[in-house]
């Protein structure tokens, strides 16, 4: 990664001020996350110095849409504002106690790393993490970052972590420069998230993961022989590839899961609600079934006994 390591903010017409407005709040974005040699954090009045240090460097501000050059005190207010509204999910990234950077995940996904931060991965680390506990919500809105087309090193990042990019491009008006740029959005929705980026969860000595269309063949010798015998919810042979593309996984414990046990065979398929604490179990042995049932219930954290199965 090179110093172009800074991703944007939206176009003007989203803008309040100098910055993007909120989304509405989530409930599962931690206000604190460390991780290995960072720590994302709230922002604070003592790291005002350092932001304003670097968001004063031209070289990373010519890269953010919203910044402008030169950075004065007035426009750090701005910022710390900003930084304090908790829709806009604000983290000053922290290394070795020193503020290496900041990340915005609110109206869009912004960042930036001071330079002697950059290079070594850093900020794709960061935007797991952060981006891990976003979609962690059920119903998780997509998120959207722009990127100027000629920033290469944001570009790079982006498109490693997994955001699709949009294949028009559009201008936007950067302040630092006071010059209409070609930009690209990058899109992250919860379904490619958790396609590329699959939950394993182990329970009871079993394995639960996301059903595949790999999983098909498998999962049709599940069905009972006679449709009669088959459960309203579950689908014909015939449907199962669509069963199984309707009923992915889009956010963490709901949608179609498999249960594989120490074998890695697959003996169970389980529709769970994470939400509701429910779930629709299919498990043509009935040996396997209590264990099954118990470590769903396990993994959505309600005792046994408790918790709609089917």
């Amino acid at each position: 990664m090179t110093n172009r390591e800074a991703c944007l903010d939206p176009p003007p017409s989203r803008m309040l001020g100098s910055f993007p407005m909120g989304r509405p709040k989530m409930d599962r974005y931690p206000q604190r996350l460390e991780q290995g040699d960072f720590c994302l954090r709230p922002m604070t009045r003592s790291d005002l110095p350092a932001v304003s240090q670097q968001l004063g460097a031209l070289e990373t501000a010519r890269w953010l849409a919203a910044v402008p050059h030169p950075f004065l005190q007035s426009d750090a207010e701005v910022f710390w504002r900003h930084a304090m509204d908790p829709a806009q999910r604000v983290r000053i990234i922290e290394c070795g106690g020193d503020v290496a950077g900041c990340l915005g995940l609110g109206a869009s996904v912004w960042f930036w790393l001071e330079p002697a931060q950059r290079g070594r991965g850093l900020m794709q680390r960061v935007l797991r993490a952060a981006i891990s506990c976003h979609f962690a919500a059920t119903l998780a809105p997509p998120l959207i970052a722009t990127c100027r087309r000629d920033n290469q090193s944001s570009a790079g990042v982006l498109a490693v972590t997994g955001f699709a990019r949009a294949p028009a491009s559009r201008r936007m008006f950067f302040q630092a420069t006071h010059a209409a740029q070609d930009c690209h959005d990058y899109v992250m929705t919860a379904g490619q998230w958790h396609l590329l980026n699959p939950p394993r969860l182990e329970a009871c000595g079993l394995i639960l993961r996301p059903v595949r269309q790999q999983d098909a063949p498998a999962a049709v010798r599940m069905l009972p022989f006679a449709a009669t015998a088959r459960p309203a919810i579950w689908p014909s042979p015939e449907d199962m590839h669509g069963f199984i593309e309707r009923h992915r996984c889009r956010s963490p414990l709901c949608g179609l899961f498999a249960l594989e046990d120490e074998m890695r065979c697959l003996i169970a398929l389980a529709l769970i609600d994470r939400e509701a604490s429910a779930f629709s179990l299919l498990c043509p042995e009935p040996r396997n079934r209590d264990r099954c049932e118990d470590a769903i219930r396990q993994v959505l954290g309600v005792p046994n006994g408790h918790g709609a199965g089917s």
